[in-house]
């Protein structure tokens, strides 16, 4: 054997030995895949969800962080080992049975099932870690409950991953250190309050996840993070934030470069709530003047109460002209003051319907604007704040009458 040889059989032979005194002193943990327990058939998605939990708690064992390690060969389904260890349930002592046979230290089982919460169907997930030696002590169990929509991947294997950790004894959360210029400013959560700034910084204990961060303060603009922050267990990050002065009077929250605002929209509720009020308001008149003056002359017109012109022919309520070109003259003879309120109102109704459509655009267009502001985030690169405004121009025409409506968002 060369030198050259020797030397990197020595270095493998050195790294192998290594990690087998690494992981000596850990126990071997085997993670059997939960169980679905409904009373009906076991649908698709139910076994998904159960694998998705399973597969967070067994990377957490490849992990081999803290004091377990996953036991070799040991990636089993929780029913199989029952079925082939003739348990009719998760007694103890058939589960040290199949640990002992998994030659596991440890072992961590569970289930889920479907109930219903608040009249809505949710997964019930329980899992179980077991210590083989009794002097383990007793089975520890954590439990939780998802609603079934809300079932996502990501989702589950986070709360594998804090399940695991606290039942193996491992931290499960981080630290977060947020600095800012204005002491007595909130910090946000997941848009929930969760700390106050004190002295320049505020420090918060999060579990181990993703979290959209944001800080509010009297006379500031809001001072948003434009991407998630990611805390991790036992570690510390640690966030900085020059919030700026708000302009009185000032609505549109804007922020430079790495963050992101969200307006309270205060005028975009106003001009919702008003256009739709001014729309039915509009809309009831034309109602008004229809079962009004013009219902009442067209009943008079089937009872020969019409009014006729110098050729002694009936005018219908709608021979009047158009919204500004009234001829009132015309009508020579017979109900003629019938006919003229009647036509009045019907010039009325052109008016009104022009407000209530205009208004009626400007209430489902803020109403949209309402809705989705309240869970979009805008991002800007500049500082300079840009005006929001809702115009309803008039446009009045011979013949016809309405308005324009124009946005500025």
């Amino acid at each position: 054997m060369t030198p050259l040889r020797r030397v990197m059989t020595l270095a493998v032979l050195l790294v192998t030995a290594g990690g087998s005194v690494a992981l000596a002193g850990k126990q071997k943990i085997a993670v059997l895949g939960l169980e679905v327990k409904h009373t009906g058939t076991i649908d698709q998605q139910s076994t998904v969800v159960a694998h998705d939990i399973t597969e967070g708690l067994r990377t957490q064992a490849k992990a081999g962080t803290g004091t377990f390690v996953q036991a070799p060969n040991s990636e089993h389904e929780l029913i199989d080992e029952k079925v082939m260890h003739q348990c009719d349930d998760e007694r103890p002592v058939c589960m040290i049975e199949i640990a002992t046979d998994l030659k596991a230290d440890y072992l961590m089982y569970g289930s889920l099932t479907i109930e219903t919460e608040g009249g809505k169907p949710v997964y019930h997930v329980t899992v179980t870690l077991l210590a083989v030696n009794k002097k383990g002590g007793a089975p520890q169990s954590v439990s939780e409950f998802f609603p079934v929509k809300e079932a996502r991947e990501d989702k589950l294997k986070a709360w594998a991953r804090k399940a695991y950790k606290k039942l193996t004894g491992q931290e499960s959360t981080g630290t977060l250190v947020v600095k800012a210029n204005v002491d007595g400013a909130t910090v946000l959560v997941d848009r929930e309050p969760r700390a106050t700034i004190k002295n320049g910084s505020a420090t918060l204990q999060l579990d181990e996840s993703r979290y959209t961060i944001a800080i509010e303060a009297e006379g500031y603009k809001r001072y948003e993070f434009s991407d998630p922050v990611t805390i991790r267990a036992g570690e510390t990050t640690n966030k900085d934030a020059d919030l700026e002065k708000r302009a009185p009077g000032e609505e549109v929250h804007e922020v430079s470069g790495s963050v992101t605002h969200r307006s309270k929209g205060n005028g975009v509720k106003i001009a919702t709530l008003a256009g739709l009020g001014i729309a039915v308001v509009a809309t009831a008149a034309i109602g008004f003047e229809y079962f009004g003056p013009i219902s009442a002359y067209e009943s008079d017109t089937n009872n020969a109460g019409a009014a006729f012109n110098a050729e002694n022919k009936p005018l219908g309520s709608g021979a009047c002209g158009g919204a500004f070109g009234l001829n009132l003259d015309q009508a020579q003879t017979g109900n003629v003051d019938g006919w003229k309120d009647a036509c009045r109102a019907r010039r009325r109704t052109f008016f009104e319907g022009g407000i209530a459509i205009a208004a009626g655009a400007v209430g489902v267009v803020g109403g949209i604007l309402w809705w989705r502001g309240g869970g979009n985030k805008q991002e800007h690169a500049a500082t300079a704040p840009q005006a929001r405004k809702i115009a309803i121009t008039p446009v009045l025409a011979p013949g016809h009458a309405g308005a324009s409506l124009e946005l500025h968002w």
